[in-house]
């Protein structure tokens, strides 16, 4: 039976983990699909042809990214599996998110049966299509996760203002003031305007970061120890850029935060001075 059997190491977080899995045999990808639920495990041999799927988008991906990648991509044979499977298609891929692409060092070890030249050639083209797969093992740095947890915290609180001050408004008395309810809504808007901007450009940088940490992965295995140093350097110089952003990012939902209380203190104010005109005009009737 061919077999592979994937080694990961993920280094996502401060503790590193290790996972050995066993998969079933490629062999089974040379099958009609329609014969896989009368012979075997229906779960078993979706989870390797999800596997195998999902080893050729990485490989098609790296290929976009790598001009090296491409040609290799070149001579290899195709496939007949669908590209672009995601990770959540099967239970096996889900365990495997980390080691498939992802914050991790992943080995994939092949046995070959003499006897069965295909599903030998299955298995080797499996290994081709995941040796052009690229991983990025990075260390997240305790700074970084601590900075994430606060954009995290200050996210939930800006988005909890935003409904109370929104259910405030559903409840605004009919005869207020028109203008300031105006001027109170379009400044709700704008809030939530500037926190839709400052998301989708946190979305683009951490992109961006992801596709050099890539990049810098695939020249680590061709370059010297001294380019590599030099390489090493500009990831750095770009994580402290980015670190800035997300510091500016900070400071502007902490302004958007500050323009609220100040809308709900002249918001406060408004209803006070209504209220004293409703008492000197009780008083003078």
């Amino acid at each position: 039976v061919c077999v592979c059997v994937c080694v990961c190491v993920c280094v996502c977080s401060q503790v590193s983990r290790i996972q050995f899995v066993d998969l079933p045999g490629v062999e089974r990808l040379l099958e009609p699909p329609g014969l896989d639920g009368a012979r075997e495990g229906v779960l078993m041999n979706r989870g390797i042809r999800s596997f195998a799927s999902v080893i050729d988008s990485l490989a098609e991906k790296s290929s976009f990214l790598f001009p090296t990648a491409a040609a290799a991509a070149a001579t290899t044979p195709s496939s007949s599996i669908a590209l672009g499977t995601s990770v959540e298609s099967s239970a096996l891929t889900k365990l495997l998110s980390d080691a498939l692409g992802g914050n991790a060092l992943t080995l994939l070890i092949g046995t070959l049966r003499p006897g069965d030249a295909d599903s030998s050639l299955m298995t080797i083209r499996i290994l081709k299509a995941a040796q052009r797969g690229v991983t990025v093992p990075v260390v997240n740095s305790g700074r970084m996760r601590a900075l994430l947890r606060q954009m995290r915290i200050r996210t939930q609180m800006v988005l909890a203002e935003r409904e109370m001050l929104r259910d405030l408004l559903d409840h605004e008395p009919g005869d207020g003031d028109p203008d300031s309810l105006a001027f109170a809504i379009a400044k709700l808007h704008d809030a939530e305007s500037r926190l839709t901007a400052e998301r989708l450009e946190s979305s683009d940088l951490r992109s961006e970061n992801e596709s050099l940490k890539a990049r810098l992965a695939k020249l680590e295995s061709t370059l010297g120890d001294a380019d590599v140093a030099e390489l090493q350097a500009a990831l750095v110089a770009c994580e402290r850029q980015r670190l800035s952003l997300a510091q500016a990012l900070l400071e502007a939902q902490v302004q958007v935060n500050e323009s609220k209380a100040q809308e709900e203190e002249e918001r406060f104010e408004l209803e006070k001075r209504t209220l004293q005109a409703e008492e000197r005009r009780r008083e003078g009737e």
